[in-house]
């Protein structure tokens, strides 16, 4: 249950910054699961505009993308959002 909170809260967190970036608010935000080495390790996220978001579900921070793939910036998940979730599950 803690996991599924906390993609919740990075889902949050990704529309926001598009937003606060110039992607239509009412945009649809395409999400994908990543894998590596067959283990689930995040989620890629695509919006209207080329910018796309990746999150590896380990580390505690979100990377904004250009569509040149240059990094546009990084979003820090609060920690107390994460532990807080982590101590209701």
């Amino acid at each position: 249950m803690a996991h599924t909170q906390q993609t919740e809260i990075v889902r949050c967190l990704v529309a926001q910054a598009f937003s606060s970036r110039g992607a239509p608010s009412c945009g649809h935000l395409r999400e994908s699961i990543l894998i590596r080495g067959g283990v689930y390790c995040g989620r890629r996220f695509d919006a209207e505009g080329e910018r796309y978001a990746v999150w590896f579900a380990d580390e505690d921070e979100i990377a904004l993308y250009n569509a040149d793939g240059s990094v546009a910036g990084l979003i820090e998940i609060p920690v107390a959002e994460v532990v807080h979730f982590r101590a209701a599950a």
